[in-house]
């Protein structure tokens, strides 16, 4: 019995951070031979962190041109670099862009300021110094910062960053870079790079004007610094891992797995054109794609279907004939040209495109295949205000003073925080929410920031022994509370999940600072966290009871001549058992129509009309049943107007519990 060998793919995690003019195509196109284009990306263009997040789940290999914007090297990736002599790379980058490119093929404008500057030496437009102004320095110290800071502290900052990678090699000595990769990989020395994006002319350094030369050394005077400092601790001492010239394959190839192209079986392309002829357009601009088309049979009708790809891959459009009512009929044997008009409303960026085909023929479809062309445009958005992002919205920025005194740390807090309300006892584990007032007896307003926000805490301890049950947690917070006021929070509170005697205690804060230290008094009381086969209480003015006509007389509430709840709540959890609710209080005219009861999700489990008691203290008892354990359980008393009760108290008492 045979077992079949498991394929061997490279599945580490490299980033190649291709500077401009290193021989980073090159390299990329070796590894790619090496380990396959579905291990190595592409050359990508784009921040750091997006390109990572958006290609790292597809490819272990991560090549480009990367944008960063101080948050890091990522602790998961290994990371691969190359640079060269500043002014060299320098000049090799304007005559790339001058020689290799037309005006058209790149972001406008940026091809007639590198001509100008390649011509004069002087003049540097907007779009220069990102590429050609202490590119070095500048990349790699932005790797941890963005912020401003000395020549100095760049240069020691770039240097120190760069020293994190684990392959620097020198574009002066690319065989021993190669090498060096070879050994981190785990793969075949590179004989030989291929040749690409070589600039197709490029004066030596002693060839340029005095002027251009001087112009650059000065633009560079940093990166001649890094370059040297580099050298002089030798490019390749951060490669971790003794170089051996390896021969023997160890990961096979993947490559990047295709969607089958079907050619199409009865026409042939003749050619495909966009107009206007230019790789960047404007994202308002009428595009015209022609496509021209042979067949040597007659079609009843053909669908021309074009698909539009983001840089992403992602499907960012279609449409076609048939859907437009277009398609054409009919067709004898002949050449026929074919033009589908759109305005490009799309995100900044690279697009590419498809054409498939369809035949109808009998009022039945066929798929006649599809064909990729290289045919790719780049969207450029119109912005008339300078920003940044795939989009130009529309926005504008507004400001004014709304108070003459800023915002400080204050030193005097002399307040309070009371609760309207009481809760004697909670079940463990029990949630409730309570209305906390923050009273401001100062002379200042209290105003919170992001950095130090006015936050109203919690916290529980052990009755009598001062010590935290859990941490105080923030559960509110506070914009403001203007001096000689006061402000109302509502906060959620979870009772401790074990059984006992407990301090409750409301805290504010600025930030991490409790501010009793200046003078507030947090309200604190105790709470009895019992079991739940005790007996509950809730008194008439517990936070967990509501009302719609009951008037509050100190512990007690009282009816008031109108219809409606007298008291309705607490909308606690139960266990499934058999329990007695005592109404507590006192009956000096029951009405017409009052009544008392006990409801689980509004539904009525037990009702019983009200009656004059002869025990004084109680105006009823209702004794019910939980089939199952329930969640919003009420006791409630409805009064009529006639009526005039006074409730001090529900109990709850379980006489038997499962």
């Amino acid at each position: 019995m045979s077992v079949k060998r498991k394929q061997s793919f490279f599945s580490g995690r490299i980033v190649y951070d291709h500077v401009p003019k290193t021989a980073g195509q090159a390299i990329r196109l070796w590894l790619q031979r090496e380990l396959g284009t579905g291990t190595v990306t592409g050359n990508l263009v784009g921040k750091h962190d997006d390109i990572l997040r958006l290609h790292g789940g597809l490819h272990p290999i991560i090549c480009g041109h990367l944008i960063f914007e101080g948050s890091g090297l990522d602790p998961r990736y290994s990371y691969f670099t190359n640079i060269r002599e500043p002014v060299e790379r320098a000049v090799s980058w304007l005559h790339f862009i001058v020689n290799n490119h037309r005006p058209d093929e790149l972001t406008p404008g940026l091809w007639e300021q590198a001509e100008v500057f390649l011509r004069t030496g002087d003049e540097l437009g907007e779009m220069i110094p990102y590429h050609l102004n202490n590119h070095y320095v500048n990349h790699f110290s932005s790797i941890s910062s963005t912020a401003q800071m000395t020549d100095e502290s760049k240069l020691e900052l770039a240097l120190q960053n760069i020293q994190q990678y684990d392959v620097i090699g020198d574009f002066g000595d690319l065989p021993q870079f190669t090498r060096n990769i070879s050994n981190f990989l785990k793969i075949p020395v590179a004989t030989k790079l291929e040749h690409t994006n070589i600039t197709s002319f490029r004066p030596e350094i002693t060839q340029i004007s005095t002027n251009l030369r001087e112009r650059l050394f000065e633009l560079n005077n940093l990166d001649l610094q890094f370059y040297q400092k580099l050298k002089s601790v030798n490019f390749h001492a951060n490669s971790k891992r003794k170089v051996e010239n390896i021969v023997e394959r160890k990961w096979e190839v993947y490559n990047e797995p295709h969607l089958p192209t079907e050619k199409p079986k009865t026409i042939q392309v003749v050619a495909v054109k966009l107009k206007p002829e230019s790789y960047v357009l404007d994202s308002r601009e009428i595009l015209d794609f022609s496509l021209s088309f042979s067949t040597e049979l007659s079609i009843e009708k053909i669908d021309l279907i074009i698909s539009i790809y983001d840089e992403e891959g992602r499907l960012a459009f279609e449409s076609s004939s048939d859907l437009s009512s277009s398609s054409p009929t009919n067709l004898c044997p002949g050449v026929y040209e074919t033009h589908f008009y759109l305005v490009p409303d799309l995100p900044e960026g690279e697009y590419s495109v498809r054409f498939s085909f369809q035949e109808f023929d009998n009022g039945s479809s066929h798929h006649l295949g599809g064909v990729d062309y290289d045919l790719r445009f780049r969207v450029q958005v119109d912005r008339k205000v300078e920003t940044k992002g795939y989009s130009a919205l529309s926005a504008k920025f507004l400001c004014h003073q709304i108070s003459s005194d800023p915002i400080v740390d204050f030193d005097d807090a002399t307040g309070f925080t009371a609760v309207s309300g009481t809760f004697e006892k909670m079940h463990p584990n029990e949630t409730l929410w309570v209305p906390v007032e923050i009273v401001n007896r100062s002379l200042h307003d209290w105003v919170g920031t992001i950095d130090k926000p006015l936050q109203l805490k919690h916290e529980w301890m052990m009755a009598g022994d001062n010590s935290w049950v859990d941490a105080p947690k923030p559960h509110f917070i506070i914009d403001r509370i203007d001096a000689q006021s006061s402000f109302v929070a509502n906060i959620n509170i979870k009772a401790p999940y074990q059984p006992g005697p407990y301090d409750l205690r409301f805290i504010l804060a600025q930030g991490d600072s409790d501010l009793a230290s200046f003078g507030f008094a947090s309200d604190g009381f105790t709470v009895n966290v019992i079991k739940w086969s005790e007996a509950k209480r809730y008194g008439a003015a517990d936070v967990r009871l509501f009302s719609t006509t009951g008037q509050p007389l100190g512990s007690v509430k009282a009816s008031s001549g109108a219809d409606g709840f007298l008291t309705y709540g607490p909308f606690c959890d139960l266990p499934r058992g058999d329990y007695l609710v005592v109404f507590e209080g006192s009956v000096v005219d029951p009405g017409t129509s009052s009544y008392a009861d006990v409801a689980v999700n509004e539904h009525v489990l037990i009702q019983k009309p009200l009656d004059k008691e002869e025990n004084t203290n109680v105006i009823a008892q209702l004794a019910f049943s939980l089939e199952r354990n329930s969640s919003r359980v009420e006791f409630r008393i409805w009064v009529d107007r006639h009526a005039d009760i006074q409730l001090s108290g529900i109990q709850v008492v379980p006489t038997r519990l499962d």
